[in-house]
């Protein structure tokens, strides 16, 4: 016994029954012998490259023929789409497509053939590079499976058969099966010599009506188109096409037989299969957005400088809607993740919280100063999985807008764990990758008033933001000063003498060794680096570049600071 896997890729199966128009709305349901053994034949033709009917094919198509199918089926729907079609006169014709929606539950063919090891060989290369079956819009993915138990949950079991099984079958559903190749010989012997008969028995009437000589056999012209008109074998019928068929008046495709079918009640049902419900199981921790503008070319995205505003912004619309995905903020929980506040209304602990990161996936960090680079998609993520209403309600805002700002329009690109977006080869994210020294993509500002020593030290600052967020320390930190190509580093230890001698402002220039100016990176003031409520100031207005140097690789994401949650402080691996 041999079983066949046919799963339904799309979830429907199109095909219309012999002898019924499209129109009608009919469905072939269970599949046909005829229709399967064909589109077999098919796919050693298409698929590996038959140019002639090999030997090793004639005799499995020759077995396949005796064979009658028993089908396994899922209980099915049927639907239909319509179409509305111009013809040559202009005039506009309504065309059905019905077919059976199976939710891609696969079906199961078991046969009951013998087979020779390569002839086996050959039926598993057809059956798993078979396309479709039906119609060209019922795309299968088909295979051979081991034999399966006599009851499986949610199959039943349909014979083909001239009385009623002792099963709760109900109605014969009649389908074209094949006659076996002796059979169809006998067939075709008796079928030739009774349309010889009666083609001779006209051609002699027609001789009489004439005055003619009275025939006594059949010219052989005659003969061989009688002839042309029968396959030489059960093979050669498989070939014949629908359309020929039709021209040359046959009611029924030569080497065909009726089967009846017994089908259970409702297996093919107008209404919706009950599908068991199954439970949403949440394995995401981000979601991927990408960003397209308003513009009139649709070309301009925002600056990265605007990072800030526009994560807040993406925060402030995410919120919103969770507060009606979850009935009017019902559901803490979703909340919480995404604003930071536990159900006490006190700040939570640690950054578990979502973080709205800005990318410039198309240009890349090599392309232009970094205020200057296009925020072309975000990255909402967390370090915990989110649940449903979370992942709702950052999937749902359709666009960014605020007062004299273009407004920017969101699609989710893709979502899952953070694993899912590292990168790989030439695809993934590059913030989410690993390596040992990490320089800023946005501005380090610090979260606390700056002091010379002491845990309120740049230096200082920065250990603590590493250490609240579980990364080691780091073994060298430099801070980012203007030079020949924007990639000057000084050791963190000079930074306060600097600052210190300008009396806090950006523009530092002390001169150093060699008596030249040095300046903290201007690029990083045209950042945005203040909210925009106006009650969440930065403790000091300074936004620097910094590179950081680790004994080991550390994965990213890595986010520092001040606005760390919408945007600044954002690292990538150098």
């Amino acid at each position: 016994m041999l079983t066949l896997r046919l799963e339904l890729d799309c979830g429907r199966y199109h095909a219309t029954p012999w002898g019924r128009h499209v129109n009608e709305g009919a469905i072939e349901w269970p599949p046909s012998p005829w229709r399967l053994y064909r589109a077999l034949l098919a796919t050693g033709h298409r698929q590996l490259g038959w140019e002639s009917l090999p030997e090793i094919g004639r005799t499995l198509f020759e077995k396949l023929s005796s064979c009658t199918p028993i089908w396994r089926l899922p209980r099915v729907s049927s639907a239909h789409t319509r179409h509305y079609m111009p013809d040559y006169r202009g005039d506009t014709g309504r065309v059905l497509d019905a077919f059976a929606f199976a939710d891609r539950q696969a079906l199961f063919a078991e046969l009951d053939v013998e087979l020779t090891p390569p002839e086996r060989e050959v039926l598993v290369q057809l059956v798993e590079r078979v396309p479709y079956l039906g119609r060209a819009e019922s795309w299968v993915t088909g295979s051979v499976v081991p034999p399966l138990p006599h009851e499986q949950h949610g199959y039943f079991r349909v014979i083909a058969s001239h009385r009623r099984p002792t099963t709760g079958a109900q109605e014969p559903i009649k389908t074209l099966g094949t006659l076996s190749a002796d059979a169809y010989l006998e067939w075709r012997s008796q079928q030739l010599s009774s349309e010889t008969a009666q083609a001779l028995e006209q051609e002699q009437q027609l001789a009489g009506e004439k005055g003619k000589a009275i025939p006594r056999t059949l010219p052989k012209k005659s003969l061989e188109r009688l002839e042309a008109m029968l396959p030489q074998s059960i093979v050669e019928c498989l070939y014949a096409e629908s359309a020929d068929l039709q021209k040359q008046g046959w009611s029924q495709p030569p080497g065909t037989r009726w089967l009846s079918y017994w089908m259970p009640d409702n297996a093919l049902s107008s209404r919706a299969p009950q599908v068991p419900s199954r439970k949403f199981q949440v394995t995401s921790q981000a979601v991927l957005l990408s960003l397209s503008s308003d513009t009139r070319g649709g070309e301009v995205l925002p600056p990265m400088r605007d990072a800030l505003l526009r994560g807040e912004l993406f925060h402030k619309a995410v919120v919103a809607r969770a507060q009606n995905v979850t009935s009017s903020g019902a559901n803490h929980s979703a909340l919480s993740v995404l604003t930071g506040i536990a159900e006490d209304g006190e700040p939570g602990r640690g950054h578990k919280h979502v973080h709205f990161m800005p990318l410039s996936l198309r240009s890349g960090r090599a392309a232009g100063r970094p205020s200057e680079r296009r925020i072309d998609h975000i990255l909402a993520w967390s370090t915990e999985i989110l649940d449903r209403p979370s992942l709702l309600a950052l999937s749902g805002v359709p666009k960014l807008y605020a007062n004299k700002i273009p407004s920017v329009f969101l699609t989710v690109a893709g979502s899952g764990t953070l694993d899912d977006f590292r990168p790989k080869g030439l695809y993934g994210i590059r913030e989410l990758g690993s390596g040992r020294v990490w320089a800023s993509t946005t501005p380090f500002v610090p979260p606390r008033f700056l002091k010379a020593n002491s845990k309120n030290s740049l230096a200082g600052q920065i250990q603590a933001e590493l250490n609240s967020r579980g990364f080691p320390s780091p073994i060298i930190v430099e801070i980012q000063t203007e030079g020949g190509n924007g990639e000057t580093w000084l050791p963190i230890e000079d930074f306060w003498s600097l600052w210190r001698a300008q009396r806090g402002s950006v523009s530092l220039g002390a001169a150093g060794a060699g008596g030249a100016p040095r300046i903290l990176t201007r690029d990083w003031r045209h950042f945005r680096r203040e909210r925009l409520d106006g009650k969440h100031k930065p403790p000091i207005p300074l936004g620097v570049g910094l590179r950081l140097t680790f004994s080991e690789a550390i994965s990213g994401p890595l986010c520092l600071g001040y606005g760390s949650h919408f945007g600044l402080g954002l690292f990538c691996p150098a």
